[in-house]
This record gives structure tokens, sequence and C-alpha cells, in this order.
């Protein structure tokens, strides 16, 4: 079994417990083993970095140094927190001076072989070797690979994947996947029998950051990203970021399906509480 440091970040204790439980649950199927820390903090996304450089390096390196205690990388499903975390791991790596008063002040030692990845990384490489893993009563065990997936969302076949602008964003902090171009999630839908519709919005920016400051900046980027998605013939919009999957789905006109990539992984392996997760949105996702 794959073991990894698990931090959820403060959405997916909130306003993303949807996603959160589909992470753990879909992980479970797959054989990734997710262990949460017990005393992880904020990463201070997005303020931390706009206001203090100390503040914000010190946050991340904090949880980076509870999973190098454990010995373990770290798997993160929020694309924010993932940037920075990611960010303050490269940091670490690359300057000396701060990487020594970084373990000095939180007393650990950094290894650069226990590097960071967002969720999709980690899924898009377990699903790539093994297929996806189906439920023992199905007669099938997890993980055989069997590859014929046909279970999908009511009146979702085809998809739009969106990744924001932090998952690949800045350049080289997601070494696995093309920064204008990534992939990773596609692979992933098209194995558990989604067709992902090409498109040329996957990386905008949906604004999450003017939420409560620009509305009506944001319904603009919300109405052209989901404007996007139905031109280019998708049933709906799939993400890997909490912040998006919000503001995507409160901010737009139509209700328009946005759903988490887990969320779709959990129906297509058949797990039973896949329907709660998707109960949980607020534009009617037909469960």
């Amino acid at each position: 079994m794959n073991r990894y440091c698990y931090y959820p970040g403060c959405s997916l204790t909130s306003s993303a417990v949807e996603y959160d439980r589909s992470c753990r649950s879909v992980c479970e199927a797959l054989g990734i083993r997710l262990d949460e820390p017990a005393d992880w903090n904020c990463c201070g996304a997005s303020s931390a970095h706009a206001l203090d450089r100390d503040v914000d390096l010190a946050l991340s390196a904090r949880n980076i140094s509870l999973a190098h205690r454990e010995g373990l990388e770290m798997a993160i499903p929020c694309a924010a927190c993932y940037s920075r975390t990611a960010h303050a791991w490269q940091v670490l790596r690359d300057d000396p001076d701060e990487r020594r008063k970084l373990e000095s002040e939180l007393g650990f030692e950094f290894r650069e072989d226990l590097p960071v990845h967002h969720l999709l990384q980690i899924v898009d490489e377990v699903t790539a070797v093994r297929g996806l893993a189906r439920p023992a009563d199905d007669g099938a065990e997890p993980g055989d690979g069997s590859g014929d997936v046909t279970r999908i969302v009511p009146g979702v076949s085809k998809v739009a994947c969106y990744y924001g602008c932090l998952i690949n964003r800045p350049r080289n902090i997601n070494p696995g996947d093309d920064m204008e171009n990534p992939q990773a999630m596609e692979r992933i839908l098209a194995r558990a029998g989604y067709e992902s519709v090409p498109w040329s919005f996957a990386t905008e920016c949906c604004g999450a950051s003017l939420s409560l400051t620009r509305d009506d900046v944001v319904r603009d980027l919300v109405g052209r990203i989901v404007d996007a998605a139905r031109e280019a013939g998708a049933d709906a919009i799939v993400t890997g970021c909490p912040l998006c999957q919000v503001n995507l789905e409160s901010r737009q006109d139509g209700g328009f399906p946005v759903f988490y990539f887990t969320e779709l992984l959990g129906v297509a392996l058949g797990l039973p509480e896949a329907k709660d997760w998707l109960r949980m949105h607020l534009v009617d996702t037909g469960a």
C-alpha cells in the first residue's frame, strides 16, 4: 500500500467536506493510505504570502516538518494548499540559509527525498499502473486493473477538466505535468469511462481570491469559464481545487454541475457513499 501524509487544509474541513470524504474513500479503494497528522495548521493561502513572507514559509514548513518526522511524502488535495506547500518545499531545498533557519525554529531536518504531491499526481500514477480498483462484492478485487469501468454519473459523459491557476503554477511546481496543457485529470477520468472535451480554459483563473471583494469581476470570470465548457460540449466541469469548485458552482447562472475528480471516481468504483457527496452540492447533480 502507498502511504502518504495527508494534509486536507482548511477548506476540506468546512466548505469542501464532500471533497475530503471522497478523497479518503477513493484512496482507500485504490490502496492509497492517507495518514492525517494530528496537529496540522493552516497554510495561510491565499493571504499570508501577500502579507508576510516569513510567516508564509513558516506555516507551510511546519506542515512539511510533520510529514518529515513520519518519513512520509505529502498528499495534498487542495490546489491552494498544494501551491503554497510546494513553494515552501522548494525554498527549503534551494535556499540553505532559509532551510537552516526553519529547521532550527521547527526542530526538524529537511529531506529532499520526501516531496509534496497534489493528490491528482498520486491517483494518476496509481491508476496508470493497475487501473481502477473495484469493490470486492462486484467480483473483482480492488486494484485488479480490469479497466472496464462503466459506472458514470447519470447525464454526465463528457467533462471539461479544470485545473485552475494553482496546481501547475508557478513553473516547475508540478514536474509531472505540462504547465500550459496539463493532462493528469484527463487520463484519470478516461480510465473511469469519461470523455474529456478539448477546451482552452483549463488553467484560467476563476477569481476565487476576489470572491469577497469583487463579486462583479468573479462572476464575469466564472461566466466565461462555464460558457466555454458548455460550448465545448461538456456536461459538467471537473476540478481538483475546493476554492475553484465552490466559486464556479456558486457564482454562475444556469445550474451547470461542477464535480471533484474524486467524486466521479467514487461513482465509477461503485462506492455507495458517493451519492451522499453529490447531494452536498449547490447545483443539482442528479443524485
